[in-house]
């Protein structure tokens, strides 16, 4: 494989990066649920621990030696590197950036928390997390990109006791509105655009609806992956988002 630093950038309209949550992504574009208006869209990541085998190197993402020929298999073998130059609009999915950890950090003690503070409290909290990294790399070498965290945990895949005792965190409309917006303003720091979850997609426990649990979601224990129907709301919404964000700009 060549260094990075040589690889031609290829160009392509839309690429989805991320961890396994992409899979309901590529789900939702096989089954005709996301009109991408004409658009080719290239799926790019890794699953599970393999994410962590994916590394900044020389201004791209490139993926460990023992990890090369699942990214080849994701993605159909186009890229075997990833650079802020090869598509017209990056789409960050699930990725490991977890938002329901941050909301339960905020949520979970009561207080008032100065602007100063959330603002610390952010960034040591997004820092950590790789793709957030990468995310503001791209979009300081002038790439589109947009943010999807991970969802909430699914409501319903635990029994009530369990659910209660690990994933459930009472939250109001507007206390979700309020931390949203404090992650939408960190990464419009970083110059990239975060995309929150839905509102009509969660609970007042701040989990996402029983309706998009990902197939199969009891059997598996799975609360962590969505249904299709769940990825094509938040890539349409994310689509829609940034043609706003293009309208703006051309005024």
């Amino acid at each position: 494989m060549p260094l990075p630093a040589d690889v031609p950038p290829a160009r392509g309209d839309i690429c989805i990066f991320g961890d396994s949550h992409i899979g309901s992504v590529k789900q939702a574009i096989d089954n005709r649920l996301i009109d991408t208006g004409g658009r080719s869209v290239t799926f790019w990541g890794a699953d599970g621990p393999s994410f962590r085998a994916l590394r900044w190197k020389n201004g791209r993402v490139v993926p460990d030696a023992s990890v090369l020929d699942l990214v080849r298999k994701i993605n159909g073998g186009s890229h075997d590197t990833l650079g802020p130059q090869d598509f017209d609009l990056f789409i960050i999915y699930g990725a490991r950036l977890r938002a329901h950890e941050f909301f339960a950090s905020i949520l979970e003690h009561p207080g008032q928390i100065s602007a100063a503070a959330m603002q610390t409290i952010l960034a040591g909290w997004t820092h950590k997390t790789r793709a957030w990294r990468i995310a503001q790399a791209f979009a300081r070498a002038g790439a589109q990109v947009l943010f999807v965290p991970a969802s909430f945990p699914t409501q319903n895949v635990l029994d009530q006791k369990a659910e209660k005792k690990r994933l459930a965190i009472r939250s109001s409309k507007a206390q979700r509105t309020a931390l949203w917006q404090h992650l939408e303003d960190a990464a419009a720091r970083a110059g990239f655009t975060l995309v929150p979850q839905l509102e009509k997609t969660v609970t007042g426990n701040t989990l996402t609806k029983a309706e998009y649990a990902q197939p199969n979601a009891q059997a598996a224990s799975d609360w962590v992956h969505k249904s299709p129907q769940y990825a094509a709301l938040m890539i349409e919404h994310a689509l829609a988002i940034n043609a706003d964000r293009l309208q703006l700009a051309a005024e």
